[in-house]
Protein backbone atom coordinates (compact mmCIF):
# COMPACT_ATOMS: atom_id res chain seq x y z
CA UNK A 1 0.00 0.00 0.00
CA UNK A 2 1.11 3.63 -0.95
CA UNK A 3 1.40 5.86 1.92
CA UNK A 4 1.31 9.76 1.51
CA UNK A 5 1.36 12.44 4.41
CA UNK A 6 -0.29 15.88 3.96
CA UNK A 7 3.29 17.56 4.51
CA UNK A 8 6.82 17.10 2.95
CA UNK A 9 8.17 17.83 6.70
CA UNK A 10 6.02 15.07 8.17
CA UNK A 11 6.73 12.40 5.01
CA UNK A 12 10.49 13.07 6.13
CA UNK A 13 10.09 12.45 9.91
CA UNK A 14 8.47 9.35 8.59
CA UNK A 15 10.13 8.03 6.18
CA UNK A 16 13.80 8.95 7.36
CA UNK A 17 14.82 6.58 10.49
CA UNK A 18 17.27 8.82 12.04
CA UNK A 19 14.95 11.97 11.58
CA UNK A 20 12.47 9.90 13.45
CA UNK A 21 14.36 8.86 16.20
CA UNK A 22 15.69 11.94 16.89
CA UNK A 23 11.30 13.94 16.65
CA UNK A 24 9.92 11.37 18.61
CA UNK A 25 12.62 9.74 20.74
CA UNK A 26 13.50 5.81 20.23
CA UNK A 27 10.52 4.03 21.93
CA UNK A 28 8.07 5.74 20.05
CA UNK A 29 9.63 5.92 16.76
CA UNK A 30 10.35 1.42 17.12
CA UNK A 31 6.14 1.65 17.18
CA UNK A 32 6.02 4.08 14.21
CA UNK A 33 8.42 1.52 12.17
CA UNK A 34 6.31 -1.43 13.03
CA UNK A 35 3.10 0.15 11.89
CA UNK A 36 4.54 1.85 8.99
CA UNK A 37 6.30 -1.54 7.99
CA UNK A 38 3.00 -2.91 8.52
CA UNK A 39 0.28 -0.80 6.57
CA UNK A 40 3.24 -0.56 3.68
CA UNK A 41 3.20 -4.78 3.87
CA UNK A 42 -0.54 -4.50 3.43
CA UNK A 43 -2.20 -4.77 0.46
CA UNK A 44 -5.28 -2.75 1.51
CA UNK A 45 -6.81 -1.37 4.71
CA UNK A 46 -9.26 -4.43 5.10
CA UNK A 47 -7.05 -6.94 6.18
CA UNK A 48 -6.91 -4.31 9.60
CA UNK A 49 -11.14 -5.22 9.61
CA UNK A 50 -12.22 -6.51 13.08
CA UNK A 51 -11.61 -9.64 12.62
CA UNK A 52 -7.61 -9.06 11.98
CA UNK A 53 -7.34 -6.37 14.46
CA UNK A 54 -6.82 -7.46 17.61
CA UNK A 55 -3.27 -5.64 17.93
CA UNK A 56 -4.33 -2.32 16.48
CA UNK A 57 -7.75 -1.99 18.06
CA UNK A 58 -9.22 -1.45 14.80
CA UNK A 59 -13.22 -1.59 15.09
CA UNK A 60 -16.22 0.02 12.25
CA UNK A 61 -17.70 2.97 12.87
CA UNK A 62 -21.92 2.59 13.49
CA UNK A 63 -23.99 5.40 13.90
CA UNK A 64 -24.06 8.56 12.65
CA UNK A 65 -19.91 8.54 12.75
Amino acid sequence: MDITFSKKKLGKQLNESKTMIRVYGPRRAKKLMLVLTSLRAAPNLGIYSPPYSPPHRCHELTGNL
